[in-house]
């Protein structure tokens, strides 16, 4: 299993249009298939990114649009997705995990103690999923 992760540091305030982004990460799963064979490629969305909106800590628009954009080309690659932003929102938001100490004051970037927490939130689903494989295999 390959698991890929790029997205967060290319999003920016007004940019929604994440096509281009689609292509040119498309190009690079579909040089790794032609390297690797057979082995499964898994793509990790986008985490929270936050920013200050009358005083509190909301997801940048953009980062819902890289999500989409994400969500397309592990559709069109037939390969898994797991959202990211989703986990870190369980966690309460990249508002909340700043406030922890779990990710920067900059609302993009985890601290370690929260790349634990999002890891653990990551295995547990693995796990359930490699369950649901074994009982239907």
């Amino acid at each position: 299993l390959i698991i890929l992760q790029y997205g967060l540091n290319t999003i920016s305030q007004k940019q929604l249009d994440y096509s281009h982004y689609i292509k040119q990460f498309g190009s690079a799963i579909d040089h790794l298939r032609s390297s690797i064979g057979s082995t499964e490629c898994l793509l990790l969305g986008v985490s929270d990114r936050g920013t200050k909106s009358n005083g509190a800590v909301v997801t940048m628009p953009a980062v819902r649009a890289m999500e989409q954009a994400q969500l397309r080309l592990a559709a069109d690659q037939g390969i898994v997705f797991w959202s990211t932003r989703a986990a870190v929102g369980r966690l309460g938001g990249i508002g909340k995990l700043a406030e922890r100490g779990w990710a920067a004051k900059d609302y993009t970037h985890l601290s370690h103690r929260g790349g634990k927490e999002l890891a653990k939130q990551f295995l547990d689903a693995f796990l359930l999923e490699e369950k649901y494989y074994d009982a239907i295999k």
